[in-house]
């Protein structure tokens, strides 16, 4: 069953690194702003269009298929795997209960200069294979 097929409009946003600093002789991490806010609206923008009957967050395993199309930034590309991060985490209790719940990934990233940037999400439920069951 399909609990998410939406297209986000923008410029697709990597997962920055954590932060530290230190204070009073101990270090301390943080998540960069840009990253809090990315993440915020996209969840933001992911509860609004998720199918309210699916039972979200969903339990169980989970195929999600993953599509960002970026603008062509002159020396920068962003990695994929920060922009899949990004988006499994912000929709950790929004769409799943936790992302450890996705067993299928596919993403796929597209650099453009004439496409409007955005991303494509997919999410859905993937049945449960028993002991001696072919896949």
């Amino acid at each position: 069953m399909v609990l998410l097929d939406c297209i986000v409009p923008g410029q697709p946003v990597p997962k920055g690194r954590p932060r530290a600093f230190v204070c009073r002789g101990f270090a301390r991490l943080y998540t960069p702003a840009k990253t809090v806010a990315a993440e915020r609206a996209l969840a933001l923008l992911v509860r609004g269009v998720a199918r309210p009957t699916c039972g979200l967050p969903a339990h169980g395993n989970l195929r999600v298929k993953l599509a960002f199309v970026c603008a062509r930034k002159p020396g920068r590309r962003p990695d994929l795997d920060n922009l899949v991060k990004l988006v499994l985490d912000a929709l950790n209790g929004v769409i799943w209960a936790d992302d450890n719940q996705v067993t299928e990934l596919k993403a796929d990233m597209v650099i453009s200069g004439v496409v409007s940037p955005r991303t494509a999400i997919t999410v859905e439920t993937i049945r449960a294979v028993k002991d001696g069951e072919a896949a």
